[in-house]
């Protein structure tokens, strides 16, 4: 079973399970090793920064701490860190509505997780 092959449009959909913290089974990607619990919401997130980057942005739908010294479990987000990337997938969407400007030029502009502690598996 594999991800449907979503788009830029369908990113305000995704968003709308974004904050869903229910644990789901498996998640469709080659690279899920689903090990320890996997949340709908941060698979959500996986799905649309993929779309984001045009690739898979990591080894599985989990983030963890930006400043994590490996991959272990201890450093996969708590329910309230995955709300809280979820909270800054929103905005990074809803500020792609507006133009960049050069007096408005932001170098998190196109980045979600820029300065939230946050970085993909």
């Amino acid at each position: 079973m594999e991800v449907p092959h979503f788009t830029e449009e369908d990113i305000p959909e995704l968003l709308k399970y974004a904050e869903d913290l229910t644990i789901i089974p498996s998640f469709p990607s080659v690279y899920n090793t689903n090990n320890g619990k996997i949340r709908l919401g941060e698979c959500m997130l996986w799905v649309i920064e993929s779309i984001r980057q045009g690739t898979a942005p990591s080894l599985g739908c989990r983030m963890v701490l930006a400043n994590a010294e490996n991959y272990e479990a201890i450093y996969f987000l708590t329910d309230d860190e995955v709300l809280d990337a979820a909270a800054c997938y929103r905005r990074w969407w809803e500020g792609r509505k507006y133009p960049k400007t050069t007096w408005t030029i932001d170098p998190c502009y196109d980045e979600p997780l820029c300065g939230s502690g946050y970085r993909w598996w």
